[in-house]
């Protein structure tokens, strides 16, 4: 065979197969471009306590998604101070994160504040249009989407179901775990639903440790009643106590921290934290592909879970109705 630069060939031929191999190599490394590693920020206003990243990472994982591979992970911790989700918001943004995933209203807030570019998904939100993070759950605006929370529907079930399995009871007290004030919404629906059920309710603020030994102190000097916990799930190291005390002073406790049941508490009913963050690794993974936060819209839970200890229940000499366990997700014997 002869070579491209054999003498038979004409110089004019030669020079034009050059030229054409020229003009045509970019478009074969434009068409195939080197993959990227993105970067996926992460921003949560508690302490790393609860293993919130590792069911992100996890649900990446299903995914085809590895860490290190396909993606960094940089995450940051305010710890409960306000001032250092704007600091970190600013240090993802100086990172240049590819998106920046927000849990509660605080950090998607801050998130917001620090970037108009930068794609954000926000989770556990519980009012993201009356907080005037988006415009609307149907077309959030700007860069920002995410999953909301109906904490309030939740509660007021919560309630409910307490009511079910003690109907005559007349008092509860509600504890506001991690909290310097009641959550507005949420109190409104446990208001609501007492009133139609007949039960007083009174509200005890838990913001540290030794607001938490206040509370059951307060719990000791009346008649035992029932309690309706609503703390988030990251503050378990307040389980094991709220677990023990339940136990030694017979008190059926409902939350929505499904951490609480396993340490002695009566029930949980709550969002699917699961799902929940199955649905933010599908909205990294679609902006990745290209979508825009503008065209994704806000998504609410769809699947919720009651989880029941019959251990405790027997424990407190309480019978729980037939028709609540079958509901029941999960029952703890």
């Amino acid at each position: 065979m002869d070579s491209i630069c054999s003498p038979e060939m004409p110089r004019r031929a030669f020079l034009a197969a050059i030229a054409a191999g020229l003009l045509t190599a970019p478009l074969v490394v434009e068409a195939q471009p080197a993959v990227t590693v993105w970067r996926i920020g992460y921003l949560d206003p508690f302490a790393l306590t609860f293993g919130t990243p590792q069911t992100l990472k996890r649900a990446l994982g299903e995914r085809g998604w590895v860490e290190k591979r396909d993606y960094v992970f940089e995450g940051r911790w305010a710890d409960r101070e306000p001032e250092r989700l704007r600091e970190f918001a600013a240090e993802l943004v100086r990172l240049k994160v590819n998106v920046i995933v927000a849990r509660g209203i605080e950090a998607a807030v801050a998130a917001s504040r620090a970037t108009r570019d930068i794609p954000i998904v926000f989770v556990d939100v519980a009012d993201p249009v009356g907080s005037g993070l988006v415009g609307s759950l149907a077309r959030p605006g700007a860069n920002v989407t995410g999953l909301a929370s109906v904490a309030g529907e939740t509660a007021a079930k919560q309630l409910g179901f307490l009511h079910e399995t003690l109907p005559r009871i007349s008092l509860v007290d509600v504890l506001w775990v991690g909290m310097t004030q009641p959550d507005a919404a949420v109190n409104k629906d446990i208001e609501e639903t007492g009133r139609r059920l007949g039960i007083a309710l009174r509200s005890i603020l838990v913001t540290d440790q030794g607001g938490l030994q206040r509370a059951l102190s307060a719990l000791s000097q009346g008649p035992p009643g029932a309690a309706l916990v609503y703390a988030d799930e990251l503050e378990s190291g307040y389980f094991q106590t709220l677990g023990r005390f339940a136990g030694e002073r017979r008190l059926p406790i409902a939350s929505n921290a499904v951490a609480l049941t396993w340490f002695g508490g009566l029930m949980s009913y709550s969002r699917s934290l699961a799902e929940e963050w199955e649905r933010a690794a599908e909205y990294v993974l679609r902006i990745r592909k290209g979508e825009r936060p503008v065209d994704l819209p806000v998504q609410q839970p769809t699947k919720f879970e009651l989880v029941i200890n019959l251990k405790t229940a027997k424990a407190l000499g309480l019978t729980i109705p037939p028709s609540l366990l079958q509901r029941a997700d999960q029952v703890i014997e």
